[in-house]
């Protein structure tokens, strides 16, 4: 997938109080769209160059060390991955729950 230009990753929620499910970016594969809310706002953007991705969870800090690293695309399989190597566990619903409907 490529690295969306607007700052999704902004949009989750950031306390630990919060359900867990609204601390990651939700990639939709089927509807080419990145979706991320904190439990009020929920941002909607498009999903480009999708080919191997698989919908699910995306965590936060997968879009923070690509930015960091200056990586211009996001693996998005059974793990998540960046340009550089990084791996990071991708949490399924199973782990932390359904993600809020938004449509």
């Amino acid at each position: 997938m490529k690295l969306p230009d607007g700052l999704i990753e902004k949009c989750t929620a950031n306390s630990k109080e919060c359900r867990v499910y609204l601390r990651h970016v939700y990639l939709d594969v089927d509807n080419k769209r990145l979706i991320a809310t904190d439990g009020h706002i929920m941002s909607v953007m498009p999903a480009e160059d999708l080919e191997e991705d698989v919908t699910g969870y995306i965590p936060v800090e997968v879009f923070r060390e690509a930015r960091r690293t200056k990586s211009s695309t996001i693996r998005a399989g059974v793990v998540c991955g960046i340009e550089n190597g990084q791996t990071f566990a991708r949490p399924t619903v199973a782990d932390i729950g359904k993600f809020p409907d938004c449509d």
